[in-house]
């Protein structure tokens, strides 16, 4: 696989904490900012404070939407993207798609995730659920959690959107 020698801005939950090490290979000298338990309405918040330490990178991932109270904060996801516009490049904005044992509440989290992603130039969708869903070895006992094989899996997801939307700016007339 490639790298560019690029580096992502990371925003996530326990998920991404537990996948840090995989993203590393694909991503090294990224900027991962996790933390358990963490909310969609939070990411706004550590954006800016990754921003204030020089922590923007050549694309921002949100992996967040697994602890939403019930559906996914579109509107915290539009003060993240409405911030990613100011900035002086053009940067992707990349949202993982989420994995839960409640198909209810996955399928609507997941709906809303790529509405949000058909409707908003340079935003693309990282589908850990197309990826993950239907392999039982990449989750623990909670079906939520990745495994390492899942942890790799997980960053693969990433690099792909990642790959897609660097592609997608950078030959954009």
């Amino acid at each position: 696989f490639r790298t560019y020698g690029f580096k992502l801005t990371v925003i996530g939950d326990s998920l991404t904490s537990s996948a840090k090490g995989s993203m590393s290979l694909y991503f090294p000298n990224s900027f991962v900012n996790s933390k358990g338990s963490r909310e969609l309405r939070d990411a706004l918040t550590v954006l800016n404070e990754m921003k204030e330490n020089n922590e923007i990178a050549d694309g921002i991932v949100l992996a967040l939407g697994t602890n939403s109270t019930k559906t996914i904060d579109v509107d915290a996801l539009e003060a993240v993207y409405n911030e990613i516009q100011t900035y002086d490049k053009k940067i992707p904005m990349i949202l993982l798609s989420i994995v839960l044992p409640y198909k209810m509440q996955e399928k609507e989290r997941n709906e809303a995730l790529k509405s949000f992603v058909d409707t908003h130039e340079f935003c693309f969708l990282a589908d850990w659920y197309a990826g993950a869903k239907t392999h039982k070895e990449c989750f623990m006992d909670d079906n939520i959690h990745p495994t390492g094989i899942g942890n790799d899996l997980y960053a693969q997801v990433i690099y792909k959107a990642y790959v897609e939307g660097f592609d997608y700016i950078n030959n954009k007339p």
